[in-house]
């Protein structure tokens, strides 16, 4: 049977790797993560779904209150909410996110730091798919980026054997960069999806009817007037200074100026002749539109429609039980990537330089709308959230870790 699915869908998953930089793309053209960051900040919805979904994500902070400051210096407290809270901006728009480790002579961790999502990519994989590199780029990875701007790190390894021999080939503990630990959500290709993936144009749309609304009010909401004037016309400069004049500047967009020959009806029209070009647009179509982005957007982010209307004050009087059902619903979505930030997390601190957390307790406190803390009225079913293993780039065999 001959296949007649239309040419987009036919299009297979593929790797693609760059010699020149020792690095696989992400994206067919390498731009996906900042396309994406960048199609976030133009869409309204997608923008305050983002930033609901990383705040589930993180919830209010670990139940265990740990005070200890991660970067030692008096001027720069870090705690561990505040690692995790650093993490949100990368896995609410990428669902992935890098960090930077650090270990001392002792082959102990030492720090960690979030590196922006959009500078790093992996390296080249080896025979049991896996990349042993992850490769940075501080400016970027426009057209201008070079080779030479480009700073290597070591995956994620804690195994002590492994760290010792990359201490050594980097030419001992003071010259060694470390490691960068990769956290995803999904296993699927080299990288984690966008969740706008998907809904690109419907977060387009809302940028681009931002940008009709601005337009239609700067030229007072006006028809847009065709202005042709016939050749003889010496100076239509003069012309259109005086249409500005008396239009207004902000307005003065809404004239279009045309040379034209029509000389034959000189003297039954005169020099000039007006059209105008109207707008048939109307409340109800662009509403349909924007109502129709919204729900796919909030859709893709798996965010209840009532749940952001919540906090814009639209639910009434309720006495917010309409709102401790929908944050409770939300948890329990969120549960599962935030379960994976959990184990991410307590493995970044096993083999940490100071026992900080003894219990090892790194759970994460649910969110709250209503307070911005835990919400500790509805618990999330840890039975109906499936406890997978998180994924960490590391190798599995004594081979790699050689």
């Amino acid at each position: 049977m001959t296949s007649k699915v239309i040419r987009p869908y036919k299009k297979e998953q593929r790797s693609i790797f760059n010699k020149s930089l020792g690095i696989i793309f992400n994206g067919d053209d390498n731009c996906y993560p900042l396309v994406h960051e960048n199609i976030i900040k133009s869409s309204p919805t997608a923008k305050r779904a983002s930033d609901m979904y990383g705040r589930f994500l993180v919830g209010a902070g670990f139940e265990e209150e740990i005070n200890y400051n991660l970067t030692g210096k008096l001027w720069d407290i870090q705690t561990p909410n505040d690692f995790l809270f650093s993490m949100k901006t990368s896995l609410e728009r990428h669902r992935g996110v890098f960090v930077h480790v650090t270990y001392n002579a002792l082959f102990e961790k030492t720090s960690f730091k979030v590196i922006p999502y959009n500078l790093c990519r992996l390296g080249k994989k080896d025979s049991e798919n896996y990349s042993g590199k992850i490769v940075v780029s501080p400016k970027g990875w426009g057209r201008s980026v070079r080779k030479s701007d480009l700073k290597v790190y070591d995956n994620y390894n804690p195994n002590p054997k492994v760290i010792k021999v990359q201490v050594e080939s980097s030419g001992g503990i003071l010259k060694y960069t470390g490691q960068i630990a990769f956290l995803r959500f999904d296993t699927l290709g080299d990288y984690p999806e966008s969740p706008i993936d998907g809904v690109e144009e419907e977060c387009i749309t809302e940028d681009h009817m931002g940008k009709y609304s601005v337009s239609s009010v700067t030229r007072g909401f006006k028809d847009v007037d065709i202005v042709r004037y016939s050749k003889q016309i010496e100076d239509i400069d003069d012309v259109i200074d005086q249409y500005r004049s008396v239009s207004g500047v902000e307005n003065a967009g809404s004239a279009l100026f045309i040379e034209d020959d029509f000389s034959s009806d000189l003297e039954k029209d005169g020099l000039y002749r007006f059209d105008k070009l109207e707008d048939t647009g109307t409340p109800e179509k662009y509403e349909y539109f924007d109502n129709r982005s919204f729900k796919m957007i909030l859709g893709a982010f798996g965010i209840p429609i009532q749940l952001l209307e919540a906090t814009a004050g639209k639910l009434g009087n309720s006495g917010g039980e309409d709102l401790k059902v929908l944050q409770s619903m939300y948890n329990i979505t969120t549960g599962q990537d935030r379960k994976k930030i959990e184990r991410f997390v307590s493995e970044l601190f096993r083999g940490f330089k100071d026992d900080i957390n003894p219990s090892n307790n790194w759970k994460i406190k649910q969110y709250s709308i209503t307070d911005e803390g835990t919400a500790e009225d509805e618990e999330i079913i840890d039975e109906e959230i499936i406890d997978e293993e998180i994924t960490i780039e590391q190798p599995e065999t004594e081979e790699n870790d050689a």
